[in-house]
């Protein structure tokens, strides 16, 4: 394979030992790592020739009753190894709307160009939705036809098909959804730019109006309340033809004054910006859930205090730069 795919593998290589540095002993990334030397040959050969197969995703973590939805499942090490060299490799070459944000800076930009718009003061009202169950509901078929547009890379498209079309593993029982995008992927958050780009385009030659897309929330500024109105009604459209619906907690339509959440952080007029709520929220909410799996490891309490701590001290060095990037 060619010198760019090379160091598109060291580099797939090496995300793989950080992502899964704390695995628990049993985990494959393990013997992956220890038969390196053996094993990796083989698997990149296969990419070559075109005959590697993705194995069904695992179930890693258990759903509580009745949150069936919140079970993870987790692709093998090999696998994740593959399909992060898939897009390390495509990344170049991808057709994504400068209007999309979470690919080109993640929050910290789109923090920051939301928060240089506010400045500016030409904008008075504000439409912010999120897009219920992104992922899940991405059409298959539809996925796969931008992906065709985006590369034309033999194998990465043997191993892009293979990834629309994934399966997962419970119980032993194997599932193949119908539709949807698996998450934990590094291919995901690509497919989901790329996938809406039509409407980057659109929203992002309107004149009358700002716009920008973070994933699948999205957020229109504008100076009076019709363009705003008609703006509303275009992306209802957008999202109803590819069959997705807005989430209804998590729309809002105003005026600036009201505030409102952007990226985990709450910009309202007037005054500093700050981490919402819903952050705050999340965030307690995820240690309470790393404490759960922790113990279900059978980790000490000092071993549980040690990664929750960890964890907490992360959070609160993104919470301080995506605040710093809110006030420029």
């Amino acid at each position: 394979m060619d010198g760019i795919s090379e160091s598109c593998r060291i580099a797939a290589w090496q995300w793989l030992h950080r992502r899964r540095r704390n695995a628990p002993h049993n985990a494959d990334i393990w013997h992956l790592r220890h038969h390196a030397h053996r094993l990796l040959p083989v698997i990149w050969q296969q990419v070559q020739d075109r005959t590697y197969r993705l194995s069904p995703m695992q179930q890693v973590s258990p759903a509580g009753p009745g949150r069936e939805s919140d079970s993870l499942m987790m692709w093998s090490a090999a696998d994740a190894l593959v399909l992060k060299w898939v897009a390390l490799t495509v990344a170049p070459d991808l057709q994504i709307h400068p209007g999309c944000l979470h690919l080109q800076g993640g929050a910290h930009r789109a923090v920051r160009k939301v928060a240089a718009q506010l400045a500016t003061g030409r904008w008075r009202f504000v439409y912010r939705t999120d897009i219920r169950g992104y992922y899940r509901h991405i059409r298959k078929a539809m996925a796969w036809r931008v992906w065709q547009e985006n590369t034309t890379d033999p194998a990465c498209l043997s191993l892009i098909r293979q990834y629309l079309a994934y399966s997962t593993e419970q119980g032993g029982v194997i599932r193949t959804p119908g539709s949807g995008i698996p998450r934990g992927c590094a291919l995901s958050p690509q497919t989901g730019a790329i996938l809406l780009r039509h409407m980057d385009r659109f929203f992002s030659e309107r004149p009358a109006l700002f716009y920008v897309r973070y994933m699948d929330d999205v957020l229109i500024l504008t100076q009076t309340r019709w363009p705003l109105r008609r703006a509303i009604a275009d992306l209802n459209n957008f999202l109803n033809l590819e069959g997705f619906e807005r989430h209804p907690d998590k729309t809002q339509a105003g005026r600036l004054e009201r505030g409102f959440d952007w990226c985990g952080v709450q910009f309202t007029a007037g005054q500093a910006p700050r981490i919402s709520d819903r952050s705050l929220h999340m965030h307690r909410a995820r240690c309470r859930r790393l404490d759960e799996q922790l113990r279900a490891r059978g980790m000490s309490e000092t071993g549980i205090a040690a990664r929750v701590s960890a964890y907490r001290a992360r959070w609160t060095i993104w919470a301080d730069s995506v605040l710093r990037a809110a006030k420029g």
